[in-house]
């Protein structure tokens, strides 16, 4: 599982994958992954990333970012919102139809 991710959200040390939207870099594909390094110190709108051997700066604001995420981590969320879901429905009974849990 992936999901999007905004380029000013990025985690130091986690693995990317990068839609190019534009050919900014050279590059055989349209898409790459890569393990985010950090962001460049003198232009904020950077960001460095190892991609295989190779040491590769992106504008986080230009391209499409991709975090991987793992079944745990997605099924935990999930039950995150299960659990919720529930509790508000039992506050519903007990209490009023208009009380919710936030």
């Amino acid at each position: 599982m992936i999901e999007l991710i905004k380029g000013d959200d990025l985690i130091i040390g986690e693995k990317y994958y990068v839609k190019l939207i534009r050919r900014t870099i050279k590059c055989s594909s349209k898409k790459i992954s890569g393990i985010f390094l950090h962001y460049h110190e003198e232009d904020e709108d950077y960001a460095w990333f190892k991609a295989g051997p190779d040491y590769i700066e992106l504008n986080h604001n230009v391209h499409e970012f991709y975090r991987y995420v793992s079944k745990e981590e997605f099924y935990g969320k999930m039950k995150e919102k299960y659990d919720a879901k529930c509790l508000n429905i039992i506050l519903k009974r007990l209490i009023d139809e208009s009380f919710q849990c936030d």
